[in-house]
């Protein structure tokens, strides 16, 4: 045993030295298809092509280089391929060992740098200047506020400020039951190497009641514990990713992970203080986000099982979702005083009978799907009160079949420009004002909906729903049909994955840099970094459209920003013009 540990012992510590020199500098996880920049430094390929405020430079010497000065390194990704399957040898050795005996083994850190190297990398992250604690180039509530999936798509006339707004909803009614789609046969999956692995989001190896157990994903699809050592594979806990906002999953395929953990790999917990802080606090004000671990070994948090959602301990006076919904099914019976004090005062309504409230035929409303979209807490009182007296279905997220989308206005009569209204634009269903329900209530069956119909928005954009509408009615062929699109420069991960799902539904292709041509479009953000100088801002958006035209150039296209996408989309007329 003695004469085992002395030669172990080397080897392992060897293999965390090896590890450290094939760790990316920028996220600090071993090098995933390795590029080697101008000064001989090497990083991942997408964080060598990530553009700062100051365009590209090395995270290490600082050095300024061109995207096309880049070069792959495919020596060192044998190299880290070579590494995992050490690592997963060695791991194995150590798990035999101390199954017969407690031998004091340097333990492994496989897969994500050492303790040392992390506190190292960490250092050096935080030098880095644009990627600060919560923030990096794009929307700022993308970035900070973890809870937040509705967001208010903007365009260059917002103020900086004016950022992607969402709502503190967390899943929608889909996400909820999709998240419970995980067979069962994965519970008790756990890897044939303990410590071998660590979860993404956590940065832990530990399974416990609170983390489920650590899987491994390519792409979304499981894998097998012998086939974990992969390039690419990603290791997470089923718990982090059931908790995380926007991840969820079908059966045993993990959707949304790789773009939920590039968000949540900006977010630093506030406990630990390392990033990968996916969960946040259900109010929408708290800057506050943890790893799910981390939440559950604080006192005060309290949890909302049924909508995934949590209360930090500031927060743990507020109520979660699952009690409104207990306190509403306590109302057994509601009685009506008068039609203009329920609708004039729906925020605290007076009771009503049932009976005879609803007269419309279930074969008129079956088909009904509503969805609200930023209403105020007054206004989602109103569609919470619809659904319970009439029984249509109502969710909290866009989906295909949604029929009706209830927007907020202004004193104007514009609504916000969200991502369920421009999907409902590009799918031609009903975007109304909240009026509409009133009407129906008041009338106790369907109304028409026309005179509700929303004619514009906050941005200018005027007759998007009905243009939409007309569009659907007559088959017309989609609003970017035989459009293809390149996006050039830094987005923010879900904000590019809402325009990407934008264009996709309006008719579009995203392609890779390697299938343009003369008749794409290169599209470039006019998103304000987060936290950017006023001053220096038309500079960054500057350099983001030079660069963009630069690569237009070079095949014969167009550089256009990518609000002319939201513009189209709204108006329901293509104005992609520079």
């Amino acid at each position: 045993m003695e004469s085992f540990r002395r030669f172990l012992n080397p080897l392992v510590l060897n293999l965390q030295k090896m590890e450290l020199e094939l760790t990316c500098p920028v996220c600090l996880k071993l090098l995933n298809a390795p590029t080697m920049l101008p000064c001989y430094h090497t990083s991942c390929s997408k964080c060598a092509t990530t553009r700062t405020m100051d365009g590209y430079s090395c995270a290490i010497c600082k050095s300024a280089y061109r995207s096309q000065d880049l070069r792959p390194a495919s020596h060192l990704e044998a190299i880290v391929n070579i590494h995992r399957s050490l690592s997963s040898t060695v791991s194995s050795m150590v798990t035999q060992q101390e199954a017969q005996a407690d031998i004091p083994v340097a333990k492994t850190s496989f897969q994500g740098t050492p303790e040392s190297g992390n506190r190292n990398g960490a250092e050096k992250s935080d030098q880095k200047g644009p990627c600060r604690s919560q923030s990096s180039d794009g929307p700022r509530d993308l970035d900070c506020d973890s809870n937040d999936l509705e967001g208010e798509l903007i365009t260059s006339r917002s103020s900086p400020q004016s950022v992607l707004k969402r709502e503190p909803n967390t899943a929608n009614d889909d996400n909820r039951e999709l998240k419970r789609q995980k067979s069962t046969d994965q519970d008790d999956r756990q890897p044939a190497v303990a410590g071998a692995w660590k979860c993404e989001f956590c940065h832990s190896s530990k399974t416990t009641e609170s983390t489920g157990p650590l899987s491994h994903y390519l792409h979304g699809e499981p894998l097998e514990d012998n086939q974990a050592w992969k390039p690419n594979v990603l290791h997470v806990h089923e718990k982090c990713i059931e908790w995380a906002p926007q991840a969820f999953f079908t059966g045993d395929i993990a959707n949304n992970l790789e773009p939920e953990l590039a968000r949540a790999s900006k977010i630093k917990c506030s406990v630990c203080g390392l990033k990968g802080a996916a969960l946040g606090c259900l109010v929408k004000s708290c800057r506050k986000s943890f790893h799910v671990p981390c939440a559950h070994g604080i006192s005060g948090c309290r949890w909302d099982d049924e909508n995934f959602v949590m209360l930090c301990p500031s927060h743990s006076s507020k109520k979660l979702p699952c009690e409104r919904s207990k306190s509403k099914n306590k109302k057994t019976s509601l009685q009506r005083s008068s039609s203009d004090t329920m609708l004039d005062d729906l925020n605290s309504p007076s009771t009503i009978h049932m009976d005879g409230l609803w007269t419309a035929s279930p074969f008129l409303t079956s088909e009904w799907v509503i969805c609200g979209s930023a209403l105020s807490s007054q206004e989602k009182e109103i569609l919470d009160q619809f659904e319970h007296q009439t029984g249509i279905t109502v969710t909290n997220g866009w989906r295909s079949n949604v029929t009706h989308v209830i927007a907020n206005t202004d004193e104007r009569g514009a609504c916000a420009r969200t991502l369920k209204v421009l999907m409902a634009i590009l799918a031609g269903k009903w975007v109304l004002n909240i009026n509409w329900l009133k009407a129906c209530m008041e009338a106790k069956e369907p109304v028409p909906e026309e005179p509700y119909e929303i004619s514009s928005d906050v941005h200018g954009s005027f007759d998007g729903p009905r243009m939409g509408r007309l569009r659907a009615m007559q088959n017309a062929p989609h609003l970017f049909a035989g459009l293809t699109f390149y996006f050039s420069g830094h987005f923010m991960p879900n904000y590019k994955v809402h325009l990407e799902d934008l264009i996709t539904a309006a008719g579009g292709s995203i392609l890779d840099k390697a299938d343009l041509s003369s008749t794409s479009l290169i599209i470039y953000s006019m998103e304000p970094p987060q936290g950017s100088d006023p001053d220096t801002l038309n500079e960054v958006i500057r350099k983001r459209k030079a660069e963009a035209e630069e690569l237009a150039a070079t095949i014969g296209s167009r550089a256009v920003p990518h609000t002319c996408v939201l513009d189209s989309i709204a108006s329901c007329t293509v104005q992609l013009t520079m």
